[in-house]
């Protein structure tokens, strides 16, 4: 089955950041400012969509429009919409002042955001994750060639964006859209040489650590905190993931990504915060016991202070429970660990295998709580973490021997199954951030608005 994400062969469960898709297929020539629909969705992200919770639904999305899904899992392909006005059936174009059309660029699309929910989760800013379908005669095809199209405000001034990676035909672009209401322009087909690409840390907030694991632990974010150039650990690979590729945690060959023990680096992630959270897109295969080890299967484990001497223990984890005696595991777990022991909290809810599913921790210092999220919606309540003996990280917290797909140390608590969007954000995301960036990410075109493509001869207004 294939998606503007890639291919998956399984379906998955059903952002902080959102993810949008914008289909640009079959751009016209170059002509004099014409506007012109193209309504073919092409495939929406997440051929087969299945909900935690059981029940099914079958279905799927016709020309972008979403088929059915009550709280259990939605099956079913995506078909190519019919032509009409907007793009993957999204009903006329989004509002937006057309503006002076820059020179050097022949094609362009209007997005607005439209998830009514997005007004109470903005919290400074969502990124949304845009669909480009490109042709070859635009020349995108890989992250390097960013510089080959450009996002405008209708005033003309520049939206930070990302590109992601391309994959079948599709580039996957991070817009950090100004408001909740307000749209923006995506320029593609430059007519000369364009300018360098903005840097990708400005598309994501201050407090976010950011790792698409596309092919490497790189950091997105402005707090780069790195994969090592030579992760430690054998057998790390990337594979099919969510979106694009994600890291393949395999506990056989002991695989984990290593990231970078920079004196700076390691003192950006907890450093002072007084609460967390953590996210990521997860798809476990196994949940069973590793050996003698009774660990949880670690997603990411931020390394502990530096003045610890023991470099397995985590300073902050999120990670997936592993089936005992009494359930079957896949229950999420959160903990931190300012000073002295590990808290953590569990949710009610599990975490199917074989199945894409989102999961999130929440940690409050201060009130020395945490809660657990599984899809956007809650898992379990605020749960006590005991004793964390302080309110909140120290100043000069250095998080050393932080790792994906294990513990801390990189010793133990292998993941087995492949990770995607992990994200450490140093606030507590509000409960109405996590359910629309969910809610963005399974169904794209529930959230955003597109208009249709346009195309200019390149010499400007």
């Amino acid at each position: 089955m294939s998606s503007v994400y890639g291919t998956r062969g399984s379906s998955f469960t059903s952002s902080l950041p959102l993810a949008a898709a914008l289909v640009l297929g079959g751009l016209l020539p170059p002509a004099a400012c014409t506007s012109t629909s193209e309504g073919s969705d092409e495939g929406g992200p997440g051929d087969a969509q299945a909900g935690a919770g059981g029940g099914t639904s079958s279905g799927g999305r016709a020309g972008g429009a979403t088929g059915a899904s009550s709280g259990g899992a939605s099956s079913g392909g995506t078909t190519g919409g019919s032509a009409g006005t907007g793009s993957g059936g999204n009903a006329g174009s989004a509002p937006v002042s057309a503006g002076a059309w820059p020179t050097g660029w022949s094609k362009r699309r209007s997005a607005k955001p439209t998830l009514d929910a997005l007004a109470n989760a903005w919290e400074g800013g969502l990124p949304l994750l845009v669909s480009v379908a490109v042709e070859g005669s635009e020349g995108i095809q890989a992250p390097a060639d960013a510089g080959k199209l450009r996002v405008l405000d209708k005033n003309g001034q520049p939206v930070p964006y990302e590109l992601d990676s391309v994959r079948n035909g599709k580039a996957l672009v991070w817009i950090r859209f100004p408001t909740p209401d307000t749209a923006v322009w995506i320029y593609t087909a430059p007519t000369a040489a364009a300018p360098a690409a903005p840097d990708p840390a400005d598309v994501w907030g201050d407090e976010d650590s950011v790792w698409h694991l596309e092919a490497s632990g790189l950091e997105s974010g402005p707090r780069a905190h790195d994969g090592l150039a030579d992760p430690e650990g054998p057998g790390v690979a990337f594979a099919e993931g969510f979106i694009g590729n994600g890291f393949v945690g395999d506990s056989s060959k002991k695989a984990n990504l290593g990231l970078a023990r920079g004196e700076a680096a390691d003192g950006r992630l907890l450093s002072g915060v007084k609460g967390f959270t953590i996210s990521a897109w997860v798809k476990a295969t196994d949940l069973a016991l590793l050996g003698d080890k009774p660990f949880d299967r670690a997603i990411l484990s931020v390394g502990t202070d530096a003045t610890d001497s023991n470099y397995n223990h985590a300073s902050g984890v999120l990670a997936i429970g592993l089936a005992k005696s009494n359930d079957a595991g896949g229950k999420v777990v959160v903990g931190a660990r300012p000073r002295g022991d590990m808290e953590t909290v569990t949710s009610e809810g599990a975490v199917p295998q074989n199945q894409w599913t989102h999961v999130a921790g929440v940690v409050d210092m201060k009130s020395k709580q945490g809660r657990l999220f599984i899809n956007g919606e809650a898992a379990s309540a605020w749960l006590s973490m005991g004793d964390l003996e302080l309110d909140a990280f120290p100043a000069d917290h250095k998080a050393k021997s932080t790792h994906i797909g294990a513990s801390a140390g990189g010793q133990y608590g292998y993941f087995d199954g492949v990770l995607d969007e992990i994200r450490l954000s140093r606030v507590m995301r509000s409960d109405a951030y996590l359910k629309a960036v969910f809610a963005n990410m399974r169904d794209p075109q529930a959230t955003i608005s597109v208009g249709p493509v346009e195309s200019n001869n390149g010499e400007g207004p």
